[in-house]
């Protein structure tokens, strides 16, 4: 198909750029790379960031039932530190 626009295309009197296709796959190829490799950056950040809540959950959890089995409220266990 591309020998067909090229004959055309010289029939009308401009030049192809034979390069221009390699090159543009080239440059797709690594937009490709790059978008996969932000992917797994964002993948590693939301790993990170579920950890941190879930890490967090648990203290809370754990502060609840101390402050249960001494028997204060939570808040006032959480101020005093």
């Amino acid at each position: 198909m591309l020998t067909v626009l090229e004959e055309f295309i010289g029939k009308l009197g401009w030049q192809v750029d034979k390069r221009g296709p390699a090159e543009f796959k080239k440059q797709a190829g690594s937009i490709g790379a790059g978008l996969a490799k932000i992917g797994a950056l964002y993948t590693v950040i939301a790993s990170a960031i579920t950890g941190f809540v879930v890490k967090t959950n648990q203290q809370t959890a754990a502060t609840y039932r101390l402050a249960q089995s001494m028997g204060v409220s939570y808040d006032w266990l959480d101020r005093c530190g």
